[in-house]
Parts: structure tokens; C-alpha cells; sequence
């Protein structure tokens, strides 16, 4: 009877492990997004200083929407630091509405745009 105890608890452990590793995991992954983007796109955060004036954000937004014309943007993130570049979030549109005519979106885009030029990088 101790055998098959042991045998349960064994297997009852290794399976709440499993759960607690999964669950420490993805909440340090929550935890550290942001550090995670900045170390994966260093090459999109950052441009080369330059004496131009900053570009108003809404001659950015223009630009972006004619360039990506299908998404809608939701969020902007823009950044004392001269050579930071400014941040856009935006859903894709998918070109299809749901029953209230409203539109249907089928992801999520994060991209970088250029604080003086206005263009993405």
C-alpha cells in the first residue's frame, strides 16, 4: 500500500510543479514585456540624434495612417529622450463587419516611427 501512496504523491507532485513552473513563467513574462521588447527591437527604439525639430505627432499619425491606411491606431507612446523613436500600436483591420456595422479586426501591430522625419522605421 506505501508503493502505490508513493507512486500517487509522486505524480501528484510532478503535475503541481508543472502548474506552479507554467504559472511563475508566464507572469514573469508579463512582468518583464517591456524589457523583453526593448532588448529584442533595440534596432527600431533608437535613431541618430539630430538637429531637426521633433515632429508633431500629429504630422507622425498622418503619415502612418497613410502609409498603413487599414489599421486603426490606439495607442501612441512618445518619449522625452531626443533619439527615441515614437511607438505606435495599432488592430488590422480585417475589412469585414460584425452585426452593428462596426469593424471586424484580425490582430494587433506594434510600429516604430522616426521622432523627425515622421516616417516608420
Amino acid at each position: 500500500m506505501k508503493k502505490y501512496i508513493r507512486k500517487i504523491h509522486l505524480w501528484i507532485g510532478l503535475a503541481t510543479g508543472l502548474i506552479f513552473f507554467l504559472v511563475s513563467l508566464s507572469g514573469a513574462l508579463l512582468s518583464f514585456t517591456e524589457e523583453a521588447l526593448t532588448i529584442i527591437n533595440k534596432k527600431y527604439l533608437y535613431v541618430p540624434e539630430s538637429n531637426l525639430p521633433r515632429a508633431k505627432v500629429e504630422d507622425v499619425i498622418k503619415n502612418y495612417e497613410k502609409a498603413f491606411p487599414k489599421e486603426n491606431i490606439f495607442l501612441i507612446n512618445t518619449y522625452k529622450e531626443s533619439n527615441r523613436t515614437y511607438d505606435f500600436f495599432s488592430a488590422v483591420k480585417s475589412g469585414k463587419k460584425d452585426a452593428d456595422g462596426n469593424d471586424i479586426f484580425e490582430g494587433f501591430k506594434m510600429v516604430y516611427a522616426n521622432p523627425y522625419t515622421s516616417e516608420t522605421v
